[in-house]
């Protein structure tokens, strides 16, 4: 049986709370900070609010031991699960490793954090009812796939999955957006700038890296697609 609203807000919320300490095991950190995130959607009439600030704060951690990044990246993954619009600049600078994603980690955002956040954005995407902070969210993973180096393999890739998760309504609302001179972005020009990619991989041999990224493209195009 599920637990009713008040066992989860009486009992499973403050014990998975308890955990959310940093002098708890790294392992059982990172794993409380997904349940938390899955846990917040589930309550009716929740402010993600207190729980982004809360989750945040484990991006930027002096941690020593093998588990030590798996915490960071568990709180991105969470940021993205909350599907909380207040989390979509914060998962946007960890992607782009710009001015504000240096700010929340304390320096350089490693390659791998970075992939996490891309991900993360389409989690936020695909859980936002918000169709303007979806189109920012695939404008922003747009930016990271075009941006990031070949070297950065996993960030690359972690953009397309992510783009394939967001999702556009059926039907899709008129396209300008409440944000001024700006018009959303439709599923086919999604699609032509991912193709646009592969065409300027398949331009030079292909390394075992571009070819992963290249299988990627027409899985997530297809994804994309399927309203059109």
């Amino acid at each position: 049986l599920r637990p009713t609203v008040d066992q989860m807000r009486g009992d499973v919320v403050p014990a998975i709370d308890g955990l959310l300490d940093p002098d708890t095991e790294e392992a059982l950190l990172a794993a409380a900070l997904i349940a938390r995130a899955k846990v917040e959607r589930t309550v009716p009439g929740h402010d993600p609010a207190p729980l982004r600030a809360r989750v945040s704060s484990f991006l930027r951690r002096d941690l020593k031991g093998a588990d030590a990044p798996r915490v960071a990246e568990a709180a991105a993954l969470a940021l993205g699960l909350l599907g909380d619009a207040g989390a979509t600049n914060t998962l946007l600078g960890l992607a782009l490793d710009d001015e504000e994603g240096r700010a929340h980690v304390g320096g350089p955002v490693p390659s791998r954090l970075r992939a996490f956040a891309a991900y993360a954005l389409g989690l936020l995407g695909e859980r936002t009812p918000d169709v303007d902070v979806r189109d920012a969210v695939r404008r922003g993973l747009l930016e990271v796939l075009e941006r990031a180096p070949s070297t950065e393999l996993d960030v690359r890739i972690g953009a397309v999955r992510a783009l394939a998760v967001v999702p556009f309504p059926r039907p899709e609302p008129a396209a300008r957006s409440r944000r001024a001179g700006v018009t959303r972005l439709d599923p086919a020009t999604v699609v032509a700038r991912l193709w646009r990619f592969v065409d300027e991989d398949g331009s030079v041999p292909a390394d075992r890296g571009s070819a992963l990224l290249r299988a990627q493209i027409p899985i997530a195009a297809s994804r994309i697609d399927r309203d059109l």
